[in-house]
């Protein structure tokens, strides 16, 4: 793998309940970068972050991440290895305070009860978080359970993001918030690999766009190129002529 790449897979094969969901997707995220995974709903974006996080074991193929083959290792040992996935915010369980979910985190890292929590304050500030430390995290609003997520990765010390949708329900005014947090985050090093349906506002953040379509990798480049691909058009209206389309960019990703 080269030095610039941090995952790469190689024919990469998924099938759920008999049918492919993934089919010999080849394809590279290079280090540093925001990557933005889009596609139409069913495209399998969801399906190719279960497999780079553990969640989900293909079939054929191989996932490197730092040149390593993870194929099939347990989502537990990819957080060890600095992989850190955010899906959609689910339930919360038992009681933990903000403070004290980000200091979980925060203790993979620092020796001491009370050092992690001076570290799950820290990273709260950073994260927008300050006035929430005390409340239960099963309490807040989707959009600060999303921060939450953020936080935590950030205590562990993540390096590899990988996204679900985090932009998704957001109002105009979060997901600016989220888009300006995903740039520091870039800026600080951590690679992000984000799916998402709305072009626009991956648009905003992303330095690659990779595309999927039925489980394949249909397109993948920079986001101006890619977004004037024909092949990306007829992904998204599924293979209905519109020319007025092709002026405006597909709306939704």
């Amino acid at each position: 793998m080269k030095p610039d790449i941090i995952v790469a897979t190689h024919v990469l094969n998924l099938q759920l309940d008999g049918r492919a969901v993934l089919d010999n997707v080849r394809l590279a995220v290079s280090r540093g970068r925001v990557t933005a995974l889009v596609g139409p709903a069913g495209a399998g974006k969801s399906a190719l972050l279960g497999v780079l996080s553990g969640n989900l074991s293909p079939c054929g193929g191989s996932v490197e991440i730092e040149g390593r083959n993870v194929a099939g290792m347990s989502p537990h040992v990819l957080n060890r290895l600095g992989v850190q996935y955010i899906g959609p915010p689910g339930p919360e369980q038992g009681a933990r305070t903000v403070r004290e979910c980000i200091a979980l985190g925060a203790q993979w890292h620092v020796r001491g009860h009370h050092a992690a929590l001076a570290q799950a304050d820290e990273v709260a500030r950073r994260l927008g978080l300050e006035f929430h430390l005390h409340k239960a995290a099963a309490s807040l609003q989707p959009a600060l359970r999303k921060r939450l997520a953020l936080a935590s990765a950030v205590a562990r010390r993540a390096h590899l993001l990988l996204l679900d949708g985090i932009l998704a329900g957001l109002s105009a005014s979060e997901r600016a918030w989220m888009v300006a947090t995903i740039r520091d985050l870039r800026a600080d090093g951590m690679t992000v690999l984000m799916a998402e349906r709305i072009m626009p506002c991956v648009a905003k953040v992303a330095d690659d766009v990779l595309v999927l379509e039925d489980g394949k990798l249909i397109a993948q480049g920079l986001p101006h190129a890619v977004s004037r691909d024909p092949a990306v058009f007829g992904a998204y209206a599924g293979n209905r002529p519109d020319p007025g389309r092709a002026a405006r960019g597909p709306a939704h990703a």
